[in-house]
C-alpha cells in the first residue's frame, strides 16, 4: 500500500475503493445518471420557498435548506420529481440575498410600564455620569442570580482525524436529564455605583422546610418569603456599613412580591437609613445586575466548570472577587446611566437585550 500511494499520489483507502467499485459494477467508470435535477426550477418553485420562509418568520424560525427542501418534495407527484436539493436551495437563498437576521428578546411593555420606566430613568439618571455615580456611592443594588452546575457549552477537545477518540472522551455524562434538573445555588448580589458589598448564598427552600413558611394564602412556601429576606438584608446592612463607613444607606431592588413586604419593615427601614425604593418593573437595561454583573458572573462560572453544589460556591466566590472589582462598578455605572438616557429618549421604551 505504502507503495501504491507514493506511485499514484493517493490516499490509502483509495485502491480498496476502486476494487469494491469493480466487484460491484465490474468496471472503474463512473455511471452518472442523465436524468439529474434540472437546471432551472419554475419562478412558481421559488415562490413556494419564499412563502415557507415567511411562514417560519412569523414564529421568528429559520427555515434550513433542508427543512426547505423537504417541504418543496411534499408537492403533488408530477412536480416531486423536480424538487431542488438543498445545496440548490442555499444558492437560490443566497441569490435571492436572504440574511439570518437575531431576534432580540426584551420584556413585554404595557402602558402603565412605560410610564414607570420613564419616571425612574428621569429621576434617577442626573446630569452626568459623575453626578449619577456620586449620588449612588451609597446606594446598595440587589438582585438574585441562580448558578447551576456547567452547561457544557464551553466543552471541547482537539484531535487529528486518525487520532484513536473513543466515544466515552465525545460525551460527558450528565445526572441532569433537563436545565431545570441541574444542581442549582441561589445567591443574592450587591454592589455600588463604586463598589462590590457582598454575594450572598439564599437556601430558602431548606428554611421554609424547617419553618414550615407560608404564604400570604396560606399554602406551603415554595419560593422566598419576606419572614426569610429580612435577616438577609440586615446582613446585607451591616456588611454595606462596613464597606461604606458611617453615613445614610440606601437600598434599592425590583418588584419582586417578598421585596415589597419586607421592604416596609421597620428594622429593615432603620438599617437601610437612606431609604428602602422598589424599581420599576420589568427594568433589566436600568440595573446594575442584570445589564451587567449577573451575565459575567454566569459566563465566568460556566467556564470554570463547576458540577457539584461545593464546586458551585468555591467557583462562585472566586469569580465575584476576581470580576467584580470596584473598577467594573464604575464602569456598569456609566453603562446604566446611558440606558436610562436611551429609555429616556425613547419615553419609557425597551430596547434591551440579554
Amino acid at each position: 500500500m505504502p507503495a501504491l500511494m507514493k506511485k499514484f499520489g493517493c490516499e490509502r483507502t483509495y485502491p480498496k475503493k476502486l476494487y469494491d467499485k469493480v466487484v460491484k459494477h465490474g468496471s472503474v467508470t463512473s455511471t452518472w445518471s442523465h436524468a439529474g435535477r434540472p437546471a432551472e426550477f419554475s419562478p412558481q418553485c421559488w415562490d413556494a420557498m419564499i412563502t415557507i420562509i415567511r411562514e417560519h418568520r412569523t414564529q421568528h424560525r429559520v427555515a434550513s435548506s433542508r427543512d426547505l427542501s423537504a417541504s418543496l418534495k411534499k408537492a403533488p407527484a408530477r412536480a416531486r420529481k423536480k424538487s431542488p436539493s438543498f445545496n440548490t436551495v442555499l444558492r437560490a437563498k443566497k441569490a435571492l440575498r436572504f440574511k439570518k437576521h437575531k431576534v432580540a428578546v426584551k420584556p413585554k411593555l404595557n402602558t402603565k410600564l412605560w410610564a414607570t420606566r420613564l419616571a425612574m430613568a428621569k429621576k434617577r439618571m442626573m446630569h452626568s455620569d459623575a453626578a449619577y455615580i456620586q449620588d449612588n456611592v451609597r446606594t446598595v443594588f440587589a438582585d438574585e442570580k441562580w448558578f447551576s452546575e456547567e452547561k457544557g457549552r464551553f466543552l471541547a477537545f482537539e484531535a487529528r482525524d486518525d487520532s484513536p477518540v473513543p466515544s466515552p472522551e465525545k460525551f460527558v455524562e450528565k445526572q441532569a436529564e433537563t436545565a431545570t434538573q441541574r444542581i442549582k445555588i441561589m445567591y443574592l448580589l450587591c454592589v455600588t455605583a463604586t463598589k462590590p458589598i457582598g454575594c450572598y448564598e439564599l437556601d430558602f427552600k431548606k428554611w421554609n422546610a424547617a419553618t414550615s413558611a407560608k404564604t400570604k394564602a396560606g399554602k406551603a412556601a415554595k419560593g422566598i418569603t419576606s419572614a426569610y429576606l429580612k435577616p438577609v438584608l440586615l446582613k446585607v446592612a451591616k456588611d454595606a456599613r462596613r464597606v461604606l463607613g458611617r453615613g445614610p444607606i440606601r437600598f434599592l431592588h425590583d418588584r419582586a412580591p417578598a421585596y415589597q413586604g419586607v421592604a416596609k419593615d421597620k428594622a429593615v427601614q432603620a438599617a437601610f437609613d437612606g431609604g428602602v425604593e422598589i424599581a420599576s418593573g420589568k427594568a433589566p437595561d436600568m440595573s446594575h445586575l442584570d445589564a451587567g454583573v449577573c451575565k459575567v458572573m454566569e459566563n465566568a462560572v460556566e467556564k470554570e466548570g463547576a458540577q457539584t453544589p461545593d464546586e458551585i460556591r468555591k467557583v462562585v466566590q472566586k469569580v465575584w472577587k476576581a470580576k467584580i472589582t470596584p473598577e467594573y462598578c464604575l464602569k456598569i455605572s456609566k453603562h446604566i446611566r446611558k440606558n436610562m438616557l436611551a429609555v429616556v429618549a425613547r419615553k419609557g421604551g425597551n430596547f434591551y437585550k440579554d
